[in-house]
């Protein structure tokens, strides 16, 4: 039937202008619904029907009709509005070349294969409800309109189904309300100045990738999201490298899956886009990859699915976007790469779930964010996180997160680092890693928690839940260090390997928690059996006794330094004789700290030494060591000629050798009896004491103000 209607055309063409998918009935329930007797019209009537006059006005109309023959209408121009419905076409449709200048509409038709490459349309081209069991080719079409192909069956499952390499369309492209692909679904190149709308599409290619979008540029979005009916799909892999889109690339609720002999299910390395949803039911089976790729807002995977066990399920190495949205129901199994990405504002994995065990479920090295990361709330990573010399500007916040393995080494953060609140890790690596503000690991349990090297300008709240498995701070560096002896270091057997490496740990400030009853009364008891039962660090000690004595406890830094020169002795690498004479200190005069200690000495040996020798004056046993003139001397007689005897400095002279006192030089037991025998042994025995408690005390002296104390 043809028909002149310019108003019914007008108004057809009208409607083409709604974007998105049209829901209810498919597009095969409209083609079942159209039957009923077609009349039969030769292809070379068609192409002198459109090259005639426009006798019949603006629209050139063919309704139920079958057209027998190859249509050709290469390089023709056809100056009206031609319009197909419920047609069928039973040889291939040729238009290379055409210029249309009103729009072509095919609705509800079946076609062979269309070839329109280098069309040129001044208005739409509608392949609506169309069923094509070859190829529909669009390669470098020029359509000013709209290409509408919205609940379309192309059909051609060992090759193309349609190819709309480098086409151009002023406005958009809509493979919506049913749209069904199966072969290889080409727009590579293609730009499209409005939106690609596949809500609800199904596409597959058996033979390669499903939908081949190299290079393609769109104005205002590309829609591969489910719909009211139904979700996208894809068999096959979807290709998007160096895709630009101004807009969205939103696969939310949309199902991707790779081939068996294919690696990836989006390959979407480089592209630009200004907010990426992989979110909202998303499934991918295979990789997703957005290598290298620009988002100038967030990239969202919330209740997305990804899954591909044996390699690695989402890459985003050097993504550069806002935000990045890895959580609320995201869900990986295999790896997760962000390596070298940049992120503006915010890492959010709270919720998220990653698995990939025995290996890396999520590597970040060298990731760079300036806001926050999460990886808080219940997220879990059965598997590795790595996040090695990452550069974060406000916050690391791991609260109540659970990871087999975290390794941050090299990790800069500006702000805060939580690993507290219920967190859980079998292991924890920052070696190097440097915290501006503070490492929170208050209620964290942890196996094994290594901190070589690890910076924290502010507080290192290290009072974990349990005691950890080890410990290594070595060469680590705090400012204000707040820990639990009860649960923060782990002991070791009394011959087995330190659990708690200290080794160049270094501390500001110390506040003491967590002793119990008995640590409130002692706590300097509680640090010397920490420091005792960890790796032997000196600098700990050393560290310990300014804080105590700048605190005011003179006592408690006494004894902290004492322990040190003990476990210096014990464990230090020391000569016989330095241990011995290390010994001897610790013994006399407590390294410096206890002088008293001497002085207790000779004052109880010289009392006692009073009480001796004035009985040895008064039983006559004390003898002067020369007379005067032969003449004999009694002690307890003084004269003129020979110094008197006194029983009290007598015997502090023996016990202070740098003392003369005129004593000692001119008075002596007697060697003839017994009793003067025993207090001649007593006299030498005090001298040679003498001796040995000056050195003590002058060494005492020497070590209190030497550079190692």
């Amino acid at each position: 039937m043809e028909s002149g209607n310019s108003r019914q055309g007008s108004e057809r063409s009208a409607s083409l202008g709604k974007l998105g998918g049209s829901g209810g009935e498919t597009g095969a329930d409209r083609r079942r619904s159209g039957g009923g007797h077609r009349r039969e019209l030769s292809a070379q009537t068609l192409r002198e029907r459109c090259l005639e006059d426009r006798t019949g006005g603006r629209e050139l109309s063919f309704e139920k009709t079958r057209f027998t023959g190859p249509v050709r209408l290469a390089g023709v121009l056809i100056d009206r509005l031609l319009r197909f419905t419920d047609c069928e076409f039973s040889d291939p449709v040729d238009l290379t070349g055409a210029r249309a200048s009103a729009g072509i509409h095919l609705e509800r038709c079946r076609i062979r294969s269309l070839m329109a490459d280098r069309l040129s349309v001044q208005g739409d081209l509608v392949l609506e409800d169309v069923h094509g069991d070859g190829l529909v080719s669009l390669c470098g079409m020029r359509l000013t309109g709209h290409l509408r192909c919205t609940g379309s069956e192309l059909l051609q499952p060992a090759g193309k189904a349609f190819n709309g390499r480098g086409m151009a369309v002023g406005g958009s492209a809509l493979f919506d309300g049913g749209f069904r692909s199966a072969g290889e679904f080409i727009l590579a190149s293609a730009r499209i100045d409005g939106s690609v709308d596949m809500t609800g599409a199904s596409i597959s290619n058996e033979g390669g990738a499903a939908l081949m979008a190299d290079g393609i540029r769109v104005g205002t979005g590309l829609l591969l999201s489910a719909g009211s009916s139904a979700a996208f799909s894809a068999e096959g892999t979807v290709r998007l490298a160096e895709a630009r889109i101004a807009g969205k690339l939103k696969c939310s609720g949309g199902h991707f899956c790779a081939l068996p002999m294919q690696d990836k299910a989006i390959d979407a390395q480089l592209i630009e886009a200004d907010e990426v949803c992989l979110d909202d039911g998303f499934m991918a089976t295979g990789e997703v990859c957005l290598d290298g790729s620009t988002v100038k807002g967030r990239v969202s995977c919330e209740r997305g699915k990804f899954c591909n066990p044996r390699g690695t399920a989402l890459r985003a190495n050097g993504l550069d976007c806002r935000d990045l949205r890895l959580g609320r129901g995201f869900a990986a199994a295999g790896k997760v790469e962000l390596i070298g990405g940049r992120i503006s504002r915010e890492l959010n994995c709270s919720k998220g779930k990653f698995f990939n065990q025995k290996s890396v479920a999520l590597i970040a090295d060298g990731l760079i964010c300036d806001g926050k990361i999460y990886f808080n709330d219940e997220f879990v990573a059965c598997g590795e996180i790595w996040l090695h010399n990452a550069r974060i500007r406000t916050e690391l916040n791991c609260t109540s997160g659970a990871v087999s393995v975290l390794r941050a080494g090299g990790i800069t953060c500006d702000g805060t680092v939580y690993l507290n609140d219920k967190f859980w890790a079998g292991e924890v690596e920052l070696m190097d890693a440097t915290v501006g503000r503070e490492l929170n690991c208050k209620d964290g349990k942890f196996g094994r928690f290594d901190a070589q090297r690890l910076t924290v300008d502010g507080k290192f709240d290290w009072r974990p839940s349990q005691v950890p498995e080890t410990v290594d701070v070595s060469f680590a560096s705090v400012g204000l260090l707040l820990d639990d002896l009860n649960k923060s270091w782990p002991k070791a057997e009394k011959n087995d390997d330190p659990k708690t490496k200290l080794i160049g740990f270094t501390f500001r400030d110390l506040e003491e928690g967590g002793t119990g009853a008995r640590g409130k009364e002692d706590p300097t008891g509680h640090r010397i059996s920490w420091l005792n039962y960890a790796s032997y660090a000196p600098d700990a000690y050393r560290q310990l006794t300014r804080i105590y004595r700048q605190k005011g406890l003179d006592r408690e830094a006494r004894k902290i330094a004492i322990a040190g020169q003990r476990d210096r002795r014990d464990r230090g690498v020391m000569p016989l004789a330095s241990r011995l004479w290390s010994g001897f200190l610790d013994v006399t005069v407590r390294y410096g700290y206890g002088m008293y200690r001497p002085l207790l000495i000779v004052l109880f040996a010289g009392f006692a030494g009073t009480v001796f020798f004035y009985l040895a004056q008064v039983n006559g046993i004390m003898e002067a060591v020369s007379g005067s003139q032969g003449a004999p001397v009694d002690a307890n007689k003084c004269t003129s000629a020979y110094p008197c005897f006194f029983p009290l400095t007598y015997a502090f002279e023996i016990l202070l050798p740098v003392i003369n006192l005129r004593q000692v030089n001119f008075w002596l037991p007697s060697g003839a009896t017994g009793w003067g025998r025993v207090l001649l042994v007593w006299v030498w025995i005090a001298i040679a004491s003498g001796w040995v408690i000056t050195v003590a005390v002058a060494a005492g002296i020497g070590h209190l103000f030497s550079e190692r104390d």
